[in-house]
């Protein structure tokens, strides 16, 4: 016997029922029996009866059997044959549904009697009730590939064949005593293509009202287009690998003609007798890549380098030549590449976790596992952002004062502001373009024709097209909406206007810091002050949320909605680790990184930053995680939030000055490893395409879910890793690569 259990089954047969003559005269229009509430109930305690003591035998709690149970039995293949047709009986003649749409799901439901093969087909793609649901399995996607591929003969009477269409609905199941609100389903069906949207809900909202379960909205798939400004993007795009290509074909021409030409001038002086090491510099041939042969003719000589230099500035292969030379790797500051790599790495493996728990068919038991003591670690990651601002300043000070000591405390504060814009901004701004422009059209899948089809969902994207100009100025952590993450072009590139902003102030701080010592240490330390007072008057205010709960202080209704907002994505609340940077660089400058310590004090700096990071990271746990959970006090927030961040930077501060004084012993030769170099060099364009790689993997997953276990997210968080960093390799080879070769030619720097 061909079993229906599918939630579109239940909606077919509801329209069959009009064309089911038989079952027809078999209704009686005023019987009891027809009355939708005593339905219920009958449903109620029958599940009660049947499955209500294994359920509760199997730890179910008695709220859930009674809410979820008659669920289970309206799924059952059996409920849906036998009592949906009396179910809906009365409302087939309200329902509002298309002609077409009727005729199309009659001719299924005929089909499917008959065992077509296509019926069966569309049955075995829509989703069923699947194992795991009171493990947080709210996702249903059905197979939409399965779906889409079906195609029905021609029907002698409509005329025209059915083929299938995806839509996903979004059902609500109320679970009295469990959660205080409704828990939203997305539930996918394979509907006829002629039905539209609101067809799929009308039938879904007749069907599922009967348990209690309301249909909120209803998507369709639609196919992907493409409009005028995906095309100029795409033509952005082939312009730019046309020049890098063009680059690297003229720069491998280059290296043949040097090539040849230097055999031939070794053949001629060998034939000669000459020494080729007491050639003149007119027969010497220069061989550093950029200048190419130089011409004996004065007129040409500039003219041909110039050329031969721009050629090369977007030659895929001389810029991965820059990229991994780790010629600069050994110095007193090396020990940076392996922090920059290794936190961007946490960053990915954090965010890892964010894209993941969204996407996953059992979150209760993935909720269970981050309640581990060494899951802090992924859930306190944001401290990996605070290590790019602390490290940002650090550099930036003992680059500046080096600079200014060797041309006498002046410099081209117009250049200094140009280099930072012209290094952010061009592959910023392709990313900017990508995301906005192209990134919905890259998967084809029920999130993904979600996400087109609801505005709600595509908010990042359409301000990418409506406030692109707020991230190449880098206000975008103001503006829109106050800088909200949620509603921002690349949410993550906050980190970007922080930095920058960070940098168009600096030079308050360098100039003083150069000219008065005093006042400019002094004036970065009460920066850092300030940024901690403001994070403990914000904290005080408005609250905290440890771990997802509301602090002690603070009540469920009175609860920021926007905190990243308010304290995450905020300068004046973001400051004190980019300044502590500034101080170490400055020390770092001024001792020219050779200092002697004593090894008393070296043991009290290792033991004291090791417990400041630990309890950084650790120190919440019995609040938000641990098996007793703890309230946090109103002093114990503000202090937290308050210091936490002051208290990472004053431990990085330690590791670095450790290691750049040689007070580091493994750890700086960990950390100075030549292999960090070039992935050092590629953790700004990992930064901004790192979301959009695991963002792309998640949407374009037809099947939607995947089941969460350590090894599963392992795997995920390792292929983000690589993936983003071979995406960030290409994209700095294509454009942020070449744009520093030609800042150097135009500037002759």
């Amino acid at each position: 016997m061909m079993y229906c259990s599918t939630a579109f089954c239940l909606m077919i047969l509801t329209v069959s029922v009009k064309g089911q003559k038989d079952i027809k005269s078999k209704l009686v229009d005023n019987s009891p029996d027809m009355n939708l509430e005593n339905i219920s109930g009958r449903v109620y305690s029958k599940v009660e009866n049947e499955h209500g003591p294994a359920l509760r035998l199997n730890g179910i709690p008695p709220s859930m059997t009674a809410a979820f149970g008659p669920a289970f039995n309206m799924f059952s293949p059996q409920s849906m044959l036998s009592m949906l047709p009396v179910l809906l009986q009365r409302q087939l003649q309200t329902m509002n549904i298309s002609l077409q749409c009727q005729e199309d799901t009659l001719m299924f439901i005929n089909a499917l009697t008959q065992r077509r093969m296509w019926a069966m087909q569309m049955f075995d793609a829509s989703s069923k009730l699947p194992s795991g649901v009171l493990e947080g399995k709210l996702q249903w996607p059905g197979s939409m590939d399965e779906c889409h591929a079906i195609v029905s003969p021609v029907s002698n009477v409509t005329g025209r064949p059915i083929t299938g269409r995806h839509c996903t609905m979004g059902l609500d199941l109320p679970l009295p005593g469990i959660t205080l609100k409704p828990v939203s389903i997305s539930y996918g069906v394979c509907s006829p293509k002629t039905c539209t949207s609101t067809d799929v809900k009308t039938i879904g909202d007749t069907v599922f009202r009967v348990i209690g379960m309301g249909v909120k909205w209803a998507i369709c798939h639609k196919p992907i287009e493409w409009d005028a400004s995906a095309v100029v993007a795409f033509t952005i795009l082939g312009v730019l690998a046309f020049i890098v290509s063009c680059g690297t074909l003229g720069d491998v021409i280059l290296r043949l003609s040097v090539r040849r030409k230097g055999d031939a001038v070794t053949m001629q002086e060998v034939s000669e007798n000459k020494d080729v090491t007491s050639n003149n510099k007119e027969n010497n041939i220069e061989m550093k890549l950029g200048n190419g042969f130089q011409s004996n003719e004065p007129g040409t000589q500039k003219k041909d380098s110039l050329l031969r230099k721009i050629i090369v500035a977007f030659s895929f292969i001389t810029n991965s030549e820059k990229l991994f030379n780790m010629s600069t790797a050994s110095s007193p500051l090396s020990s940076l590449n392996g922090i920059r790599t290794i936190s961007m790495a946490w960053i990915i493996l954090a965010h890892s976790y964010t894209f993941a728990i969204r996407n996953i068919d059992n979150p209760l038991y993935a909720m269970k596992t981050a309640q581990r003591f060494t899951f802090q670690f992924i859930t306190n990651g944001t401290f990996s952002v605070d290590t790019f601002f602390f490290l940002s300043g650090l550099l930036l000070t003992y680059l500046v004062m080096r600079q200014l000591e060797k041309q006498s405390g002046k410099l081209n504060w117009a250049m200094f502001y140009f280099h930072r814009f012209w290094r952010l901004s061009p592959a910023y701004a392709l990313c900017i373009m990508f995301w906005g422009v192209l990134v919905l059209n890259l998967f084809d899948s029920p999130l993904g024709y979600m996400t087109r089809s609801v505005p709600a969902f595509n908010e990042s994207m359409q301000a990418c097209r409506d406030y692109w100009w707020t991230n190449l100025l880098y206000i975008n952590n103001f503006i829109p909406d106050w800088g909200s993450t949620s509603t921002s072009c690349l949410p993550w590139s906050w980190y970007l206007a922080n930095d920058m902003q960070f940098y168009m102030f600096s030079p308050v701080v360098l100039i003083l810091l150069y000219k008065k010592r005093a006042v400019g240490v002094g004036l970065a330390v009460v920066l850092t002050l300030v940024c901690v007072v403001i994070r403990a008057v914000l904290t005080d205010f408005y609250g905290y949320i440890s771990s997802g709960k509301p602090t002690e202080h603070i009540g469920e209704g009175e609860l920021y909605t926007t905190g990243a907002s308010i304290l995450y994505v905020k300068p004046y609340a973001r400051m004190a680790t980019y300044f502590v940077g500034m101080i170490l660089g400055y020390f770092l400058y001024i001792t020219r990184c050779k200092v002697k310590m004593n090894k008393a004090l070296v043991l009290f700096g290792w033991t004291a930053s090791t417990v400041i990071a630990l309890s950084v990271l650790y120190g919440l746990y019995d609040y938000g995680f641990g098996q007793d959970l703890k309230p946090m006090t109103k002093l114990g927030v503000i202090s937290y939030v308050a210091l936490s961040r002051l208290a990472w930077s004053l431990s990085l501060a330690w590791v670095v000055w450790a290691c750049a004084t040689g007070y580091a012993g493994p750890v700086n030769t960990f950390l100075s490893w030549r292999v960090w170099s070039p992935l050092a060099k590629l953790t700004y364009c990992a930064y901004l395409v790192h979301p959009i790689v695991q963002i792309v993997y998640f949407f374009s997953n037809t099947v939607v879910t995947f089941h969460y276990s350590d090894i599963a997210m392992i795997y995920i968080c390792v292929a983000s890793i690589v993936l983003s960093y071979l995406v960030a390799y290409v994209l700095s080879m294509f454009i942020e690569a070449p744009m520093m070769a030609l800042e150097k030619i135009i500037f002759k720097r």
